[in-house]
């Protein structure tokens, strides 16, 4: 069934899809001129979107360079420059539910990679597929690869939000193809290089003629939680005792939360894991509940988080780090096997979480158990591959002849 013609003056009816709790609603209308075009607007309900797009619509009726607001002074004429600065000033409005470090991430991005270079110089009619290709070029030949690419893809984001308002025809940085660049799985730790780090941290704590106060047992819990669950280091620091059930039949650890620091930000606690929809319950074993307690009784219920400084904070990713670089430090002194390892740290310990996992079940339940949204991530970047195809006798003979018995033919 073919759309009734819009006349002159006329909007059309709209259509409305959701990410992430964001509504879009996009309308087409023509205008007075009879030129037919489109807008979208994004509200946090269906009737807001709705209503935001309708009024856009309207006040494109007559002029074509008028922004959502009604107020930009952009055209095609201007530059990215001035694009990004619009840009930016509205992206407290259309973040949704992304976390404060990716916006940071991506507002660092856009200010070092884009504005100010020969990009951002360039007005949105001049910008073409071979601008970008350039712009990435650049930053690849100076060995900043992924850099490259989150530069491409906060582009591709800005060229978005300028043709909501019909200042570009098109998205280049779209039609730019990054060819994905080889992955090489890093270094992977085996069960007894584990056992390694572990022994390492203690004989680093009771190391003969230690001076000052004895280390806490910040590495060596974490390090526990780390292999018992497959946690991100912040989720590991992030988890608060409301999180746990340690008493029931059946001890469990949900991760709501994870701890942020670094980039600007101030040390926090951030509602929800690093990636949307990730939040997940665990059934733990009798060892580490046995940690988790422990670390209770030593809290006496005085602490919100399961590590927490004496302010009452919770206890940053760096320090748990500073007490692993202390420990190989002085095993690199010590010329002890654990310094022959590969280079080992919350990332490391996580791929040899899912590189077991994988093996003994699946990659999709590695994934799950990690939080990762896909299982290309694991596959690419943390559970080595398995060069051993699964066992399936049983499962093949199926296809079994079942015919008459054949000669061997000599």
């Amino acid at each position: 069934m073919t759309r009734a013609a819009l006349k002159p003056g006329e909007i059309g009816p709209e259509s409305v899809s959701v990410d992430d709790g964001v509504f879009r609603a996009r309308v087409r209308f023509r205008r007075q001129d009879g030129e037919l075009s489109r807008v979208s607007a994004t509200g946090r309900t269906k009737t807001l979107a709705v209503r935001a797009a309708r009024e856009k619509a309207t006040s494109r009726m007559t002029d074509r360079s008028a922004a959502a607001t009604g107020a930009s002074p952009l055209t095609p004429d201007s530059t990215v420059d001035e694009l990004v600065s619009e840009f930016l000033n509205a992206l407290p409005h259309r973040t949704g539910s992304d976390k404060a470090q990716s916006v940071a991430n991506k507002v660092r991005t856009i200010r070092k990679h884009i504005v100010g270079s020969a990009l951002g110089a360039m007005t949105l009619r001049q910008l073409t597929v071979g601008a970008v290709k350039r712009q990435h070029a650049a930053l690849v030949a100076q060995g900043k690869k992924a850099t490259a690419r989150q530069m491409v893809s906060a582009l591709r984001e800005i060229l978005a939000f300028a043709a909501e308002d019909d200042l570009v025809q098109g998205n280049v940085a779209v039609e730019f193809r990054m060819k994905r660049p080889p992955t090489q799985m890093k270094y992977v730790p085996e069960v007894s290089d584990v056992q390694l780090l572990r022994d390492a941290a203690r004989a680093y704590r009771d190391r003969p003629g230690r001076m000052g106060p004895r280390p806490t047992p910040l590495l060596l819990d974490g390090i526990d939680i780390i292999l018992g669950t497959g946690l991100r280091i912040g989720e590991v620091l992030g988890l608060r005792w409301s999180d746990l059930n340690l008493d029931g039949p059946t001890p469990t650890l949900e991760v709501l939360g994870t701890v942020v620091e670094g980039h600007g930000l101030k040390k926090h606690w951030q509602p929800g894991p690093k990636v949307h929809k990730s939040e997940r319950t665990f059934l733990i074993d009798d060892g580490l509940a046995a940690t988790l307690k422990r670390r209770r009784t030593e809290s006496m219920g005085r602490t919100t988080y399961v590590f927490e400084t004496n302010s009452g904070a919770p206890t940053g990713p760096h320090q748990w780090r500073v007490q692993l670089w202390k420990v190989r430090d002085w095993a690199l002194s010590e010329e002890s096997e654990f310094a022959k390892l590969g280079e080992m740290g919350a990332h490391a310990l996580r791929r040899a979480v899912a590189t077991v996992v994988a093996d003994e079940t699946d990659v999709i339940t590695a994934a799950r158990l990690l939080g990762q949204r896909e299982t290309g991530v694991t596959e690419r970047h943390y559970a080595r591959r398995n060069p051993k195809a699964p066992d399936v006798r049983s499962v093949l003979t199926v296809f079994a002849d079942t015919g008459p018995t054949r000669d061997v033919e000599l």
